[in-house]
């Protein structure tokens, strides 16, 4: 041994040079199939079938019980309607249906909501196929929230198998899948059922995982069923089906690497980027599926004032709430809107947001070489997250909760190998000490997940319906002016049916709520054309009940606001144009409603309820074979219309053609047995011909069909006086009278008094 001071002569370090090991490639190779060897013979702990059992039962039953309460719930006008009652491609199961779910040649069948995700269609469909709607085109949500329940239960025990099996460690395995089942952040990914493509592409999402882990795991030899090619082939068709699903499925590609940073593997050896590439392509060709998709549904936004550097600064804000609300999920919303859309600013607090964003990447080198389980988490959770934090800038939203749903598996593959360290670290006190202190931290984690537990099922409340929801938003976060547009919607809804049900009070007091909340919505986004819409939609159905000319030029000034929108953003809402029309028919301004109906039929000319307005409109310029034409192409165009037949039956009537005006009223009739107008129209006609008790009958039908207009029972009370039924026809006058027809007293002291 050389002693200190000791000079060693060259010819010695000559010798020790050639007895010391070669570094060479070839050992560092050696060394990383040695590091990978072990970590596929690690042998998986002996745990008992039944004990995972049990252990899974438990889980799958504490997930379950959570959301029960979303079986309560109603559908949301938040795109559920839209996904179901109106969705074309959910009517009919056939083999063209699912044809145009993949390649319709129709893009807004093909990109439905913005999206491509041809299996959640499939999906949606075969649940429209087992309930189907009621008469009133109402469903039964329960098939739909069942199954994304279920599909989340499978996606908890999917990601129990994939911790078990990558890190054979039982007690992570269980607490990252407990902790998935009933965390409060994917609420709204199983309950929304909207949000199926959430829990349909993690299911296959985490099933590709799974093959690809096993594949890696599975030694070339191996006796076992299933082959190694056989499984990473399996593990890309789960990928495709992902893909397939929605598009956030990309993420996966990057993913797979991080699996093999875990495993050891060489990141730069040409058969590790070789598995690689099928699925970067394939993340490459979705990706770019899915710009084309937000594209066309107008959800990719502009910067608008929100340049590169602050897209990082509300990234990293972004970023630091995903965090926050996984370790506290008390104040989630179902939006979270940027703080100033007006002017386009940031408060300067959210520069704070990259902290958290930073220690992360200081996590993750930390504990590169200390933890690797817990840099595994860390790059998970940044990989799935990165591509959602508004970079590129999609919607109107800074952060979602749905977008956690993966990501969160990351965190909680943290959260689970702290406790997992923390346990151990304790195990190795004083017996007793130790003792309590593990007591204690299994009592702390026990109320975590009974907190989860706890705001899980008070969240899922949340979404009981359209109203409960956004009134939580608007509470919440009242910069959210889709909240408020939404709620004023879902107010209008409640108004509509009120008046068809004869409650004009609740229809005025819903109708003005409505009005009030769309005056919120354009207040915080002077261009928002939609709340502008709504707006004055809303107030021409109520100036047309009111008889108000002063409401409805306020309504004009509302649709004339949507449609300077529109033609500046090119955004091809043109059917402000037709309901303004309508106004200014209303108004007795004909010309000009055929003008703007007109400009409508340009963006669309076979629109026959457009050229339907268009004739009418004519028929009150008294142009009645201009009118006709008008109808004529609009039955040309969908021999359905019932209302065709009507408008163009009154204007043959006009014309003295009153054989074909019956003949237009009988077909109307066949075609929508409610539609009463014809039958008031052609009990004129039959009166006229002095068929007064053919007219009376078609009275009777119009007023089982609408007992609220007071004219009808004015004129069959004429109709009556006129059979000698002189007790009848009273009663029809007093009913007139009461429901506020003026005319009627007049008859009521010449005829009964």
């Amino acid at each position: 041994m050389k002693k200190k001071g000791q000079y060693i002569s060259k010819k010695k370090r000559q010798h020790y040079y050639k007895k010391a090991p070669k570094i060479t490639k070839q050992n560092t190779n050696n060394n990383q199939e040695q590091e990978i060897e072990q970590k596929i013979n690690k042998k998986t702990p002996l745990i008992k079938n039944s004990t995972i059992i049990f252990a899974l039962f438990a889980i799958l039953l504490i997930s379950f019980f959570v959301y029960i309460p979303t079986f309560k719930n109603e559908i949301t006008n938040w795109d559920d309607n839209k996904y179901i009652t109106e969705n074309p491609l959910l009517k009919e199961f056939s083999g063209e249906t699912i044809i145009n779910m993949f390649a319709s040649k129709n893009a807004k069948e093909l990109f439905w909501m913005g999206n491509y995700h041809p299996l959640t269609m499939l999906s949606l469909n075969i649940n429209y196929q087992m309930t189907g709607e009621d008469e009133n085109e109402n469903i039964d949500p329960f098939i739909y929230q069942l199954t994304n329940i279920l599909l989340h239960l499978i996606n908890t025990i999917l990601l129990f198998f994939i911790i078990y099996l990558l890190f054979k460690n039982f007690p992570v395995a269980i607490s990252v899948a407990l902790l998935f089942g009933v965390h409060t952040i994917h609420v709204e990914s199983v309950t929304w059922i909207s949000e199926r493509k959430d829990v349909l592409y993690t299911a296959f999402y985490l099933s590709s995982l799974l093959f690809y882990i096993k594949y890696l795991l599975q030694p070339k030899n191996s006796p076992k069923k299933y082959s190694k090619n056989l499984l990473y082939i399996i593990a890309l068709i789960f990928f495709i089906f992902s893909l397939l699903s929605k598009a956030q499925a990309v993420s996966l590609a990057v993913t797979l690497i991080a699996v093999d940073y875990y495993l050891n593997r060489n990141l730069l050896n040409i058969k590790v980027i070789l598995e690689k590439l099928p699925f970067l392509l394939l993340g490459i060709i979705f990706g770019y599926i899915a710009i084309r998709a937000q594209d066309y549904g107008e959800a990719i936004q502009s910067d608008e004032g929100f340049g590169f550097l602050r897209r990082i600064i509300i990234a990293g804000w972004a970023f630091t709430q995903y965090l926050f609300q996984l370790f506290a999920p008390v104040k989630l919303s179902a939006s979270y809107p940027y703080p100033d859309i007006l002017h386009k600013t940031i408060p300067s607090y959210f520069a704070l947001g990259l902290i958290p964003s930073a220690g992360a990447v200081a996590l993750l080198l930390f504990t590169h070489k200390r933890s690797k389980e817990i840099a595994f988490g860390v790059i998970f959770f940044i990989l799935n997250i990165a591509l959602l934090l508004q970079l590129i800038p999609v919607g109107s939203a800074m952060h979602a909760d749905r977008y956690a749903y993966i990501p969160s598996i990351g965190f909680f593959i943290v959260i689970a190998f702290l406790i997992d360290i923390g346990k151990n670290k304790i195990q190795q006190l004083d017996f007793n000490i130790g003792k309590i202190r593990l007591s204690l931290f299994y009592v702390l984690l026990l109320f975590f997940v009974l907190f989860l537990s706890y705001t899980t099922w008070n969240r899922t409340q949340i979404w009981k319906d359209t109203l409960t929801l956004w009134t939580d938003v608007v509470t919440k976060q009242p910069k959210s002016v889709v909240a408020w547009n939404n709620r004023g919607s879902e107010y209008n809804r409640v108004s509509n049916n009120a008046k068809d049900e004869y409650d004009y009070k609740t229809y005025q007091e819903y109708a003005l709520k409505a009005i009030a909340d769309f005056t919120k919505a354009v207040e915080r986004k002077p261009d928002y054309e939609h709340a502008f819409y709504n707006r004055g939609y809303t107030k021409r159905n109520l100036a047309e009940y009111l008889n108000d000319t002063t409401l409805m030029y306020d309504a004009i000034k509302d649709l004339t606001q949507t449609i300077e929108i529109t033609l500046r953003t090119n955004s091809g809402f043109t059917i402000a144009f037709q309901v303004r029309g309508g106004c200014y028919d209303f108004l007795g301004e004909h010309q000009q409603a055929i003008d703007d109906y007109n400009i409508a039929l340009g963006f669309d000319p076979e629109d026959d309820g457009l050229i339907i307005s268009k004739g009418v409109a004519k028929g009150k310029l008294g142009r009645y074979k201009e009118a006709i034409n008008d109808f004529n192409l609009a039955i040309q165009i969908n021999p359905e219309n019932s209302s065709a037949y009507v408008n163009r039956g009154l204007a043959k009537s006009r014309v003295k053609d009153l054989k074909g005006a019956i003949a237009d009223y009988n077909k109307s009739i066949e075609l929508d047995p409610t539609q009463f107008t014809s039958f008031i129209n052609r009990s004129l006609i039959k009166y006229s011909l002095g068929d007064i008790a053919g007219a009376i009958t078609d009275l009777n039908k119009a007023i089982e069909l609408k007992k609220d207009l007071p004219d009808i029972y004015y004129t069959r009370g004429l109709y009556l006086i006129e059979l000698g039924k002189l007790e009848e026809a009273c009663t029809d006058f007093n009913t007139s009278d009461n429901l506020g027809y003026v005319y009627a007293k007049q008859l009521i002291e010449k005829y009964c008094n």
